[in-house]
């Protein structure tokens, strides 16, 4: 079986041939098949299910699918008997804290990055607007030797239209030191550098 997730960053395709085989790849053409012998194309589509049923040999779309799923329990009674109103939830009978200097620190210094590759926000005592509209240009990045800064400089440039550079790649060391092998897994490109 197969499901795509919402986003469609991979794709899924696939071919249906006459001697009943099911081929599904992330690309077309991961093997020469010849034309005539193909019954169908199509992929998974953002959000969709398919499944081969090898016991009754036969292919089960995503509405099929779905609908089988849905109806094993009764999620809509669930859900009519125990959704909560925001309005309803009890407010908190303790003042929260003010931001730390420390977290006023960090979010400075992530507005400080957004704003190298071209972005722009309001900076609020206790947070961020950030301005859509255009997409993120390209540029280089300080890390300042602080893992997290690092990480949310990787996923910004993820939708930045030129190279990103990060410096103090190596402080995601501290917490997930594989972070850009899995960056780069979900087909992440920012050009990483390391402290020198």
């Amino acid at each position: 079986g197969a499901v795509l997730d919402r986003n469609g960053l991979r794709p899924a395709h696939y071919y249906v041939t006459d001697d009943r085989m099911l081929i599904l790849a992330s690309e077309v053409g991961v093997l020469d098949i010849p034309p005539e012998k193909i019954l169908r194309k199509s992929r998974v589509r953002s959000g969709q299910m398919l499944l081969v049923d090898t016991v009754q040999r036969r292919i089960i779309d995503d509405g099929e699918l779905k609908e089988s799923y849905a109806a094993r329990r009764p999620y809509g009674e669930w859900l009519d008997g125990h959704l909560l109103s925001l309005s309803d939830l009890p407010l908190p009978n303790h003042a929260i804290a003010p931001m730390e200097q420390e977290l006023r620190d960090r979010l400075r210094t992530v507005a400080d990055l957004l704003r190298a590759l071209g972005g722009s926000m309001d900076e609020l005592d206790d947070g961020l607007i950030i301005r859509g509209g255009r997409p993120f240009s390209g540029g280089t990045v300080y890390g300042f030797n602080d893992h997290r800064i690092v990480m949310a400089a990787a996923v910004a440039a993820t939708v930045a239209e030129g190279s990103v550079t990060i410096t103090d790649a190596q402080a995601v060391n501290k917490s997930y030191p594989s972070f850009f092998d899995a960056f780069n897994a979900l087909g992440g490109l920012a050009h990483v550098e390391p402290d020198r």
